[in-house]
């Protein structure tokens, strides 16, 4: 399955590009694609746990990566976050509700909220909006201190 994000911020059909017209802040495209199998491999080569790809004033996006039986570590953040799963198997608590998660599954957590995966199964590989003002993108880290995402 490929999957491609594409957002458009503006609500401009036509082509896109990581430049701004000379109207725009020059940190906020019209419109911009990525290839999330190619985050994905880039990620996994890294030997980071996250990598955080693409920020506007409203949100930011990045990878997660766990791998399987291992621990996240998450702590609650400052801004809403929707996980899409893209690859692995495992549990994931919000609220004190556990969901059983698989590719495909969308997940949301309100910004403050305790939250993590555990119980996992598969490589976990995660497609991560964080949305909301204020903040910048967690900071990337290596896989093997195998930090959450944060909003700092």
């Amino acid at each position: 399955m490929t999957l491609r994000v594409l957002l458009l911020l503006a609500g401009v059909a036509g082509g896109f590009s990581l430049q701004s017209p000379p109207a725009q802040k020059p940190e906020t495209p019209i419109g911009a694609s990525f290839s999330v199998p190619e985050l994905v491999k880039a990620l996994r080569q890294s030997e980071k746990s996250w990598q955080a790809f693409f920020e506007v004033p409203s949100m930011s996006l990045g990878i997660y990566r766990l791998p399987a039986k291992s621990e996240d570590r998450q702590q609650p953040h400052r801004r809403d976050e929707v996980y899409s799963v893209l690859t692995g198997r495992a549990k994931f608590t919000v609220g004190g509700v556990v969901h059983s998660v698989k590719p495909g599954d969308l997940l949301f957590v309100r910004a403050g909220a305790e939250h993590r995966f555990f119980d996992i199964e598969e490589d976990l590989e995660l497609l991560v909006f964080f949305a909301g003002p204020g903040s910048k993108p967690p900071a990337a880290t290596k896989a093997e201190e195998n930090p959450p995402p944060r909003d700092s």
